[in-house]
């Protein structure tokens, strides 16, 4: 959208009893929390001038800054086993796969695994040592 187009676009922004985004009476603290998205934001309120900052702020805090600690460990675990430039082999959907799980998989029963013990001993050793 052009710049104009976007200002009239928020500007329009109501609700269903003709309140604007002022009306929330927001600042720029992190909602539920007591964060500031921006030096100084507890004293900075929400307006139609700055509501666009104050959505990238929260999107930043959210899937960037408030989770860097996380994603800084878990990258410092990836190159404990291997060199993380090895995981550009691996496509998106491959790395959810191995993080998350795939719910295609069936729990196994307590039977199954008793035999997979029994029939594979390198199997216990394996969980032994992890």
């Amino acid at each position: 959208l052009k710049e104009d187009e976007r200002r009239q676009l928020l500007e329009q922004i109501r609700d269903d009893e003709g309140g604007c985004i002022e009306d929330l009476c927001l600042d720029f603290i992190l909602p539920g929390t007591d964060i500031e998205l921006v030096p100084g934001g507890a004293d900075l309120l929400l307006s139609i001038q700055n509501v666009e900052e104050y959505l990238c702020a929260v999107v930043n805090y959210t899937l960037r800054e408030g989770v860097r600690k996380q994603m800084e460990a878990m990258r410092h675990g990836f190159s404990l086993v291997m060199p993380l430039s090895n995981l550009q082999l691996f496509y998106a959907s491959e790395m959810s796969e191995l993080l998350c799980g795939s719910s295609g998989y069936k729990s196994w029963s307590e039977e199954e695994l008793r035999v997979s013990f029994t029939t594979r001993p390198w199997l216990h050793i394996f969980f032994y040592c992890c």
